[in-house]
């Protein structure tokens, strides 16, 4: 059996990927499906190798994983802005596809502050009024980023002077 890591390190050169596809030895690693090796493509932002997955007739675009996500879900995560711009070139994708969380990957790159991602998405019919499990649209998610980051921004301030001032 092939350790996970090791399909994992070789299918992120397009090189090696395509040997494997051409060579019917993509999947035999314990655990490996198509859906998991483009998600981790997906979400590494390693375009040229899921690009030639997605070449393969077995393998979707919107296949979905145990949490419901699919892989536009996990390069929003991560604002991979080429690998999302390639999933959007197929017809068949759901911009909209809510996970088992009620998050779509609209959710997912507001939360995680992806301008040019979100904007791509919103360019592509995003629907930006959904909510999620939580009860929070993608525009609330965005608030949630900034107030991370700048409770994020005082802490190092108040770290480095070692005191806050508001004389």
């Amino acid at each position: 059996m092939v350790s996970n890591n090791i399909v994992f390190n070789h299918i992120q050169n397009p090189v090696n990927l395509k040997y494997l596809l051409e060579h019917k030895a993509g999947y035999n690693a314990d655990g490996i499906t198509p859906n998991s090796l483009l998600n981790f493509l997906c979400f590494h932002g390693h375009t040229e190798s899921a690009k030639l997955l997605l070449e393969c007739k077995d393998i979707s675009v919107e296949l979905i994983d145990s949490f419901d996500s699919t892989p536009l879900h996990y390069a929003c995560k991560e604002g991979q802005i080429d690998t999302v711009k390639l999933l959007l070139e197929h017809k068949d994708i759901n911009v909209n596809f809510i996970d088992r969380f009620g998050n779509t990957p609209l959710h997912y790159a507001c939360h995680y502050g992806h301008i040019k991602t979100t904007y791509l998405l919103l360019q592509h019919r995003a629907n930006y009024t959904i909510i999620n499990c939580t009860n929070k649209t993608p525009i609330d998610c965005i608030f949630k980023f900034f107030k991370l980051k700048l409770n994020r921004i005082i802490q190092n301030f108040v770290e480095e002077n070692n005191q806050l001032s508001l004389e």
